[in-house]
């Protein structure tokens, strides 16, 4: 069983090929890893829509989930990067940490290859992701 937690890890730990590695995480559906290989790769706009889509999946999953919770009051089966994983109420805290992640991871990739000036329309698209 894969994970991508794992994936991303193990990417950043050694040199792998970069089209191949980035063809497999694109095909895989990890994107946390697609963005650190597109980064590295200098596509750093490229690197930071990977990251904006996680989080906006992030809370599209988080909302559904909340409103199934409140609705059912039980379990709900719910997908990400197209996997079924059953959420309960104390899965909040992990979908609310993987948005905190990448929102964190944004503004990294954005730090470290940019001025601000250069990528003042992405702080304010991280914004208004962050403020819906």
């Amino acid at each position: 069983m894969y994970r991508p937690t794992r994936v991303l890890a193990a990417l950043k730990e050694k040199p792998y090929p970069l089209d191949e590695s980035l063809l497999l995480t694109r095909q895989y559906g990890i994107r946390e890893a697609s963005a650190f290989l597109l980064e590295r790769n200098g596509a750093i706009d490229l690197a930071v829509r990977e990251l904006y889509e996680v989080v906006e999946e992030s809370i599209r999953v988080f909302c559904r989930t909340a409103v199934g919770v409140a609705m059912q009051a039980r379990t709900r089966s719910v997908s990400v990067n197209n996997q079924i994983h059953l959420v309960e109420i104390k899965d909040f805290a992990q979908l609310k940490a993987i948005i905190e992640t990448n929102i964190n991871e944004i503004i990294e990739v954005l730090a470290r290859n940019r001025r601000f000036e250069q990528s003042e329309p992405e702080w304010y698209a991280l914004l208004d992701k962050v403020l819906i």
